[in-house]
């Protein structure tokens, strides 16, 4: 799989777009991304990809479920307006996922684009007056709600406080470690192949930081990258008029990108720490349990007779237990055990009696609290891992393990297309599992739009899958 340049990514949508091919919404968010992170020429390149590939969508009558007012009025502004017109660029993204750009004219006119990976709003107005809307979205009352949350920071003040392209800071502060990690790989390969605007800082809000920012060469190259609190840096921006982005959508956006991504961010990973020589009288296995949002049923005994069939193999066999995954800073660990009591302390009793279970030649080590750069040099001299899809496989990818993983069935196919770029990856249970909504994790949120999605797994179909797949995986790494 190769990896086109950006620009070759940008140049193939231009050609795409003369030749009359509608833009997706990934391609609109990408150009918006890269148009207020870039300055000069190619920030004005960029807007004229911006304005044609949104003109597509609006211009597409059939698809818009969101409108208010005259909607040819919105495709005129960005028709009409050339780049030199623009006074002021600024961005207040929401989330890592949601991109916010404020493009505001010399006649006091803006447009605001709130855009997502399945949803593109915008909208035009003057001062504090919102004039007509358009937009396709998945959903589309959710659209609304954040275009509303954008209008009351232009009534707030937001356009007022700017002119010209201001500061701009990347916050880097989503609470779910893979998609941080594939933000924090996307800006790295951005930083490393454009050249972006002077005044382009980069923000690690400490509450969330999974990964150092500083372990990626092109991140660390910046002269203005510093640990701040996102709270703190969405208020300077409100009140002194800079920019903030966190969502980084590509023009290549999608499950091969984010494959490369995570291969890219492996291999910095793995240069970041010192393999451990291999010891012929252990085998070292990297495991994770399911507490937190999903229980699979069964997995207190599932591992256990995993650990009892893999006892022929070796005189001691050593578990590495993922745990929760902390932040960097040496005090990381006890502060997440303390914020999350419950889920650490049943991950211990489960450890207390896999001991008891297992006795002599049998070591557990639990990395609850690590930071994934930790983990990765804890765990990257393991034989194989074994983890639910999500977060722990996808540690253990980055630390160059072969393994299993699986999932609720809803969620089969996410984490399959998540990990299938490391080949050593496979997937169980598609068979086997079944949903178990009677069974909760600690902390109940949606995931997706889907609510509880905790499962159901034979210890007996789990082993035997398990070592159909981890017994050739161990035999070859002993050869």
């Amino acid at each position: 799989m190769q990896e086109q340049s950006l620009d070759a990514c940008f140049e193939a949508i231009r050609s795409r777009l003369a030749a009359g091919e509608p833009a997706g919404n990934v391609e609109v968010l990408a150009a918006a991304c890269l148009l207020s992170m870039t300055a000069g020429p190619r920030q004005a390149a960029l807007w004229e990809v911006f304005t044609a590939a949104a003109l597509t969508v609006l211009r597409d009558g059939a698809a818009l479920n969101i409108a208010d007012g005259p909607v040819e009025a919105v495709a005129a502004f960005l028709a009409s307006t050339p780049f030199g017109e623009i006074a002021q660029l600024r961005r207040m993204d929401p989330h890592v996922w949601g991109v916010r750009l404020h493009a505001v004219r010399r006649d006091g006119c803006w447009l605001v684009l709130h855009g997502r990976f399945d949803s593109l709003y915008f909208a035009i107005g003057a001062g504090t007056g919102r004039h007509a809307a358009a937009g396709r979205s998945r959903d589309p009352a959710m659209a609304e709600r954040e275009m509303g949350v954008a209008l009351a920071d232009i009534a707030a003040g937001f356009h007022a406080t700017s002119n010209g392209t201001p500061p701009l800071r990347f916050l880097l502060a989503n609470g779910r470690p893979v998609d941080q990690s594939i933000v924090l790989a996307r800006l790295d390969r951005l930083l490393g192949e454009v050249e972006v605007a002077p005044g382009l800082g980069i923000r690690q809000d400490p509450g969330t930081a999974f990964i150092d920012p500083l372990l990626l060469p092109a991140i660390a190259a910046r002269p203005d990258v510093a640990f701040e609190p996102g709270r703190t840096l969405r208020a300077a921006a409100m009140a002194e008029g800079s920019s903030v982005a966190e969502a980084l959508y590509m023009p290549d956006s999608g499950w091969p990108e984010q494959n490369l991504a995570a291969r890219r961010l492996r291999d910095r990973l793995l240069a970041a720490s010192l393999p451990v020589p291999p010891d012929p009288g252990e085998l070292r296995l990297f495991v994770s349990l399911d507490f937190e949002k999903r229980v699979w049923v069964e997995q207190e005994e599932g591992f256990l007779a995993l650990f009892q069939a893999l006892r022929p193999r070796a005189p001691r066999i050593t578990v590495f237990l993922n745990g929760m995954t902390g932040m960097v800073g040496a005090q990381a660990p006890e502060a997440l055990a303390t914020a999350f009591p419950a889920i650490a302390g049943r991950e211990r009793a489960v450890m207390a009696r896999w001991q008891a279970a297992m006795g002599e030649g049998f070591a557990l080590h639990f990395l609850n609290g690590l930071d994934i750069a930790s983990k990765v040099a804890a765990i990257r001299s393991c034989d194989g891992f074994a983890a639910p899809g999500g977060t722990a496989a996808f540690i253990a990818t980055l630390a160059g393990l072969p393994g299993i993983f699986w999932s609720h069935p809803e969620l089969h196919g996410h984490f399959a297309s998540q990990h299938r770029i490391f080949a050593d990856a496979r997937q169980i249970g598609q068979e086997t599992i079944r949903p178990a909504p009677e069974a909760e994790g600690v902390h109940r949120y949606d995931w997706g739009g889907a609510g509880n999605l905790s499962y159901a797994m034979a210890p007996a179909d789990f082993l035997a899958e398990a070592m159909a797949h981890l017994g050739p995986i161990l035999d070859a790494r002993a050869g």
